[in-house]
């Protein structure tokens, strides 16, 4: 939602969210958010056999699977990392196994999570800095 500050201040514009907040943006930044926010896409989750689905959000028509799992992960607070997810496209089975593996936007996934053996799980997939 964007309009004109002012006729004073034609370069200004005024972000509104509901119900009375009121963000005001320089025209420029207005434009960067309504790219970033026409470029944002949604890849919906679950987890086993639950009923309701989650979101992940990025930018771009695809995410990556080692990126997915790491959102996953963040999302919901998992401390452990000798498990990895196991990713499947509900509406068409596929099932995906490498790290640099594309999952479109807006798919329907369903996450189980497996056990693996200790250092060979999750941990693989996130950028943890290696100790000395």
């Amino acid at each position: 939602f964007f309009r004109s500050a002012s006729s004073v201040f034609p370069s200004v514009l005024v972000f509104t969210t509901p119900p009375l907040l009121a963000y005001t943006l320089p025209s420029c930044v207005g434009a960067v958010f309504e790219k970033t926010m026409a470029e944002l896409s949604t890849v919906f989750y679950k987890l086993g056999h639950g009923k309701d689905y989650e979101t992940i959000e990025f930018v771009g028509p695809t995410i990556t699977l080692a990126n997915l799992k790491q959102q996953i992960v963040t999302q919901l607070k998992m401390k452990s990392t000798d498990f990895d997810l196991e990713v499947r496209n509900s509406q068409t089975n596929e099932e995906y196994t490498q790290g640099t593996s594309e999952i479109p936007k807006s798919s329907l996934l369903t996450i189980k999570r497996v056990a693996t053996a200790w250092g060979r799980g999750i941990v693989a997939y996130t950028d943890l800095p290696e100790s000395a």
